[in-house]
This record gives structure tokens, sequence and C-alpha cells, in this order.
């Protein structure tokens, strides 16, 4: 029952936002003045408006009224327990130890810097 209500709300919701998105602004009608008033007929003399006003109500409507059920459901499966506490019972894993370099490797050999000799070396000159 559950996910028929969730996969109806998504269906409702993506419904609304498509007769949203087909419904004029406010300032459409300002090109009517412009001689641009016959060209959107498709749904009669009187426009779109009233159509998609009231499709857009009625699927407002079912949507919160399945958002409303949909909260009345899970209002039973709320978890009290904090994010916190649920990340604290989670195991810790340690981090693989880095190797051990050898002491012993010879000092890189930088260009333009002057680096004392070892004892029993010469110094580059």
């Amino acid at each position: 029952m559950f996910t028929i209500l969730i996969g109806l709300h998504i269906v409702v919701g993506l419904l609304l936002i498509g007769l949203i998105l087909l419904q004029q602004g406010a300032g459409a009608t300002a090109g009517v003045s412009f001689g641009g008033g016959s060209s959107q007929t498709v749904f009669g003399a009187r426009g779109s408006g009233s159509f998609l006003t009231r499709a857009t109500t009625v699927l407002a409507i079912i949507f919160l009224a399945n958002s409303l059920v949909l909260g009345r459901i899970n209002s039973g499966r709320v978890n009290q327990t904090s994010i916190v506490d649920q990340l604290s019972d989670l195991p810790v894993q340690e981090a693989p130890a880095m190797p051990d370099l050898p002491s012993d490797l010879p000092a890189p050999d930088v260009p333009g810097t002057d680096v004392p000799a070892l004892p029993g070396e010469t110094s580059p000159q």
C-alpha cells in the first residue's frame, strides 16, 4: 500500500509540474495588444486557462491529500535514535600502517644546494 501511494505521489507531482509549466504567465496577455491573440485557440475561444487551472487544482488537492495520508502512515515508522548514535555503533576500521623506510638511503642530489660531505667522502666542487 505504501509503495502504491509513493508511486501515485510521484506521478501526480510530475503531472502537476507539467501542468504548471504549460500555463501562461501573468505578463503573457500583453502580447494580445500587438496582434498575437488568435494563435492560441487549441482549447477553444476562452483559451486554455480554465481547463489548465481546474486540472491543476484537482491535481494539487490529490497531491495534498496523498501527502497527508503518507505522513499519517509513516508517523509510526519514525526511528527515535540519533544519526550520531547510529554512526557510533559502526565498527571502526584501522588504517593500514605505513611501511618503514630504510634509514640508510643517500641524500638526494639536488643541484644548487650545499650539502656537507659525509666523513670519508670528498665534497663536490
